[in-house]
């Protein structure tokens, strides 16, 4: 199944899939937040398996249009995910973003930045590849 009949399959079923953010009322981006548990491939991941048995939210994925970037969408998606997560329960909120060196692919940095997370209030916990810290922020 395609990814875009996947995500429309889901939300047909009543799953809220992530958050979309608008800009004068034309969605601009999204962000996927959920359960860790409810993101399957991050179990298999050597680089993105958990740090430890606590029960945590994750933001794993971003997309914000070539039009709306530089404009500060992804840490106003970061905290409507982390207010979406604490509303449903969640202690802890978890990201897996690119720390790139230098001037980053718009393909590479789906995951978010870590600079950007950094200024939520984000702290890393382990760097299992150079580029790519696990965050985590204690809601």
């Amino acid at each position: 199944m395609e990814r875009k009949e996947f995500l429309r399959t889901l939300v047909q079923q009543g799953v809220e899939a992530g958050l979309i953010a608008y800009v004068d009322g034309v969605p601009a981006g999204w962000v996927t937040v959920a359960p860790r548990q409810d993101y399957i491939h991050l179990s298999t991941s050597r680089i993105l398996a958990p740090v430890d048995d606590e029960p945590v939210w994750c933001m794993p994925c971003f997309f914000v249009r070539t039009k709306y970037r530089h404009l500060g969408l992804m840490g106003q998606l970061i905290n409507a995910a982390m207010e979406y997560a604490r509303y449903h329960g969640a202690k802890i909120i978890e990201a897996y973003p690119n720390d790139p060196t230098e001037e980053a692919n718009p393909l590479s940095i789906y995951t978010g930045v870590a600079s950007t997370f950094s200024s939520a209030g984000f702290e890393e916990v382990i760097r299992r590849k150079p580029n790519r810290p696990v965050m985590r922020k204690y809601l």
